[in-house]
This record gives C-alpha cells, sequence and structure tokens, in this order.
C-alpha cells in the first residue's frame, strides 16, 4: 500500500489533493493491513533502495482475544467486506453464522478469553467448516484464528464492556500490538489546535511523547501503557468502522470516480475520493487512523468490486476529512497491483 498525509492551508482541498494525486503516482509503498492474493508483491521505495516483499493469506482477526468476537468481526477488514457487516443482512448472516459454529449470543458478546474453554477448543473447526459455506474462505486458514489450548478462564468471565484486567495482556499476537503501537502514535499527532504556530510546538512535544510511550510498550516497560494502547486501539478500530455510514452517505458525497490531474502525472489516469466534511470523534483528525480509514474502505472495495468488475478494483483511493481548524487532512491508499504498474514504467 502507498500512503500520503497532506494538512493543506485552510480551505484549500484543492492544493492538499492535488499534493495526494501526485504522491500515489510517484512512490511506492507497503501495507499488511489490506491483503490481496498470495501471488502479490508489495514494495517500499526510498530513494535508489527498493525493498520487495512476498506473503501468503494469513490474516488474524484484529485484538479478537481482547475484546468479544463479534466486535472483532466487524472492526477486520476482511470479515466485515465479506460477511457484508455494513447491512443488516450481513449482519443477520453472521450471528446465523455463529449459531451454526455452536456459539450462544452470551459467548460471542463477550471478552474472547472469558468463552468457556470447551467451546473454543473446538471454534477453529467450526469456523472453517461453517465459514465456507458463506464464503469466509480465508477462516480456513490456521492462523486466522489460531487454536487457544489455555486454561486461564474456563467459566464465564466478564463481559465486553467490562474490566481491563481480564483483557489478556499476557499474550499480544503481532498485529495487535502493531494496532497497539499504532493507535499511541495516532495518539500524538491528532491537529487540534486552530492557532497554526503554536501547532507545530504542540505537535511536536507530542509526538516525541508519542513515540517514547510506544517504545517502552514495545520493550515491555509500562503494562499499564500497553492496557491504555489497547483500550485506545478498540476505540480506534470502533470509530473507523463507525464511519463507513458516512462515506456512504450523502454528507461524504459517496465515493467518486475522478480522473487525474494531467499535469500531475504522464497519463490521465483514474482514482477514487471520498470528502469528509464533518467528523464527530476526534480521533479520526489523525494522518494515521485517516490512513487506517483509507485502507479499511479500499479492503471493502477491493472484495465487493474485483469479482464483479475487475478493472475498476485496483484504483487508488483518496479520502479527505476536514479538521477543526479549517484545514483538510489528505491521505492518498493505492492498491499493489497499480504501485506496481507505476514503478514499471518509470
Amino acid at each position: 500500500m502507498e500512503t500520503f498525509d497532506h494538512r493543506s492551508r485552510r480551505g484549500d482541498l484543492r492544493g492538499g489533493l492535488k499534493r495526494a494525486q501526485a504522491f500515489v503516482y510517484r512512490f511506492t509503498m507497503w501495507s499488511t493491513e489490506f491483503a490481496l492474493p498470495s501471488s502479490c508483491a508489495h514494495s517500499l521505495g526510498m530513494a535508489t533502495i527498493v525493498l520487495t516483499v512476498s506473503y501468503f493469506f494469513s490474516l488474524r482477526l484484529l485484538l479478537y482475544r481482547h475484546c468479544s468476537l463479534l466486535e472483532a468481526f466487524m472492526h477486520t477488514p476482511y470479515t466485515y467486506a465479506v460477511a457484508g457487516l455494513h447491512c443488516a443482512s450481513g449482519k443477520r448472516d453472521v450471528l446465523q453464522y455463529f449459531a451454526e459454529s455452536g456459539l450462544q449470543r452470551d459467548s460471542y458478546n463477550q471478552v474472547y478469553i472469558s468463552i468457556p474453554l470447551p467451546v473454543r477448543l473446538n471454534l477453529i473447526e467450526k469456523l472453517k467448516k461453517y465459514g465456507n459455506c458463506r464464503g469466509l474462505f480465508e477462516m480456513t486458514h490456521y492462523d486466522f484464528l489460531r487454536r487457544d489450548n489455555s486454561a486461564a478462564i474456563q467459566d464465564g468471565g466478564p463481559s465486553a464492556a467490562g474490566q481491563v484486567d481480564h483483557l489478556n495482556l499476557s499474550e499480544i499476537s503481532a498485529s495487535d500490538m502493531a494496532a497497539l503501537v499504532s493507535s499511541v502514535l495516532a495518539a500524538g499527532a491528532s491537529p487540534m489546535v486552530d492557532n497554526e504556530e503554536n501547532e507545530g510546538v504542540r505537535t511536536s512535544f507530542q509526538c516525541r511523547r508519542a513515540f517514547f510511550d510506544a517504545l517502552d510498550i514495545i520493550q515491555n516497560n509500562n503494562r499499564g501503557g500497553v492496557r491504555t494502547a489497547l483500550l485506545r486501539g478498540l476505540n480506534m478500530l470502533r470509530q473507523v468502522v463507525a464511519q463507513w455510514p458516512s462515506i456512504c452517505s450523502r454528507q461524504a458525497k459517496y465515493i467518486r470516480d475522478r480522473k487525474m490531474y494531467n499535469t500531475l502525472c504522464g497519463e490521465n489516469g483514474s482514482f477514487r475520493i471520498t470528502v469528509l466534511h464533518g467528523v464527530i470523534n476526534s480521533v479520526i483528525y489523525s494522518a494515521g487512523v485517516l490512513r487506517r480509514l483509507a485502507l479499511f474502505v479500499l479492503q471493502i472495495i477491493h472484495h465487493k468490486c474485483s469479482s464483479r468488475e475487475a478493472g475498476r478494483s485496483p484504483l487508488p483511493y483518496i479520502i479527505c476529512c476536514r479538521i477543526p481548524s479549517g484545514n483538510y487532512l489528505c491521505v492518498g491508499v493505492m492498491p499493489t497491483s497499480v504501485s506496481k504498474g507505476t514503478r514499471d514504467r518509470r
């Protein structure tokens, strides 16, 4: 994936958009948050160094061991897109899927680690069996939901709204840790100050503090910080999912297909764009969180459009969000197939 963020001057959405469009066609980066078929290669281009990384399907439910199973399905892009959780019928199908897998309502609505041990031990086989019938083919991968032999909590436990002492902080996967660290770094980069002269000083201080907080979490020097980052990460994922209805509404002007400016690239290429003129939750006012939202939307587009309209799926996607100061924060992402073709033409 390729990402770009730019804070344009007050009201200058066009300026920020032009820079985002230019960036989308000039650099190549990658992200494991957007899953493509295993034959795809993801490249990171910086200066003259090019690193190519290939990987296979190994998606995990994001933070599923630290929240309810239903919520993990909601904020994981793959399950949200393929299961159709953006509509009421998709939610009903997922609940039926859980019922077929032998999960009671109180099981998939509570923290995963609190689900009775016998249910957890048989869960992966049940999800595989009934997932194939519903198009969730990646559920058959062993790493998607690994076997849990832990006997820490065998009986019913706290609810998902409940106590942070049962968030299973002793075992965190690499993808979950990436979400935690991203949430900490994003907290130090939210543009909330109207005064542009003081904003740089405040942002610099908060970014440094966020960096060292993230470093402490990685080095396991602050267990309380891990708990705070986990709750913040869960809130970040919830807010990303909560923006999807707005992106599909008139307020966001839908997901528009546009043409690239001829002055910015050698050919007239297409892209997709969404403009959010107002966001209720301030969590979105961060380049890192907005990037995750853009990748979340691109994942849904990939799974919803690629099977029907192969020509529409690989378009770059730009999302612009108006922040309280009146500026627009613009982030651009692109599928690997587009970035690879662009690199080959240079």
